[in-house]
């Protein structure tokens, strides 16, 4: 109890932090709780996250369009598509680092077998 970590982390690559908390016993450790934290939602927030998903689908629904137009041979139509897509694209949002402090959650560590009560 009422120890504290440091861990260097980096973004994209470690946007998710697991804690396990085990009661130690004499033959085998027992699982008491675990939860789950999305770093990346934390640090850069609810709206970098809706920017990322509209990116996202954007992107996917374009490149649909462009490799259908791409099948029919009309290869000067998806190119000039493409270039639209890169351009708005580039004019999308850029995550940037949240100014003062990060809030801090709070959520209830439970046993992945036992239903609260």
């Amino acid at each position: 109890f009422f120890r504290s970590y440091e861990l260097d982390s980096s973004f994209p690559d470690d946007w998710k932090l697991t804690i396990e908390i085990m009661d130690r016993g004499t033959v085998v450790d027992f699982l008491i709780g675990s939860t789950t934290i999305d770093l990346e939602d934390r640090f850069y927030g609810r709206e970098a996250v809706q920017v990322d998903l509209a990116r996202d689908i954007y992107r996917s629904e374009k490149l649909a369009k462009i490799n259908s137009l791409k099948d029919e041979g009309e290869f000067d139509e998806a190119d000039s598509l493409q270039e639209e897509m890169k351009k708005a694209l580039s004019e999308f949002k850029i995550l940037k680092k949240p100014e003062g402090l990060i809030p801090v959650e709070y959520r209830p560590l439970l046993h992945p077998d036992k239903i609260p009560s």
